[in-house]
């Protein structure tokens, strides 16, 4: 037994570094991209026939994510609303529930009064 080899253990992610090496890099906070300008966000929901309100709902969105500075990434790990609803929504190909909408505003910090104050707001710029 003596002479057997035993495993080593990989250092887990948070461990610290060896001596000599710099410690991990942590990945730099991504600003928000949005799939669509306010302009091109106004001109798809009119070229769908939608309410002017839900450009206006979609503009909050993305003000409150800005605000927050809060990318689709970091709403899908907050939220747990999948990132491809999430980038649905921003480009007026999907309309969240009433359960995903509360999510995301939870998220957001922000309550559905404040939420529909803003899409009001944003809809008249």
């Amino acid at each position: 037994m003596a002479g057997e080899a035993t495993p080593t253990m990989k250092p887990h992610a948070s461990a610290p570094a060896p001596p000599g090496r710099a410690p991990p890099r942590r990945r730099a906070r991504r600003r928000p991209v949005f799939p669509l300008t306010r302009e091109q966000v106004r001109a798809r929901c009119a070229e769908l026939e939608l309410d002017p309100l839900c450009a206006g709902e979609v503009l909050a969105l993305m003000d409150l994510m800005e605000l927050r500075g809060c990318c689709i990434l970091g709403l899908h790990e907050s939220a747990g609303v999948a990132r491809s609803m999430i980038a649905g929504i921003l480009k007026l190909t999907k309309f969240p529930t009433t359960p995903v909408r509360l999510r995301l505003l939870r998220a957001l910090k922000a309550n559905a009064v404040e939420f529909e104050a803003m899409a009001v707001f944003s809809m008249m710029e």
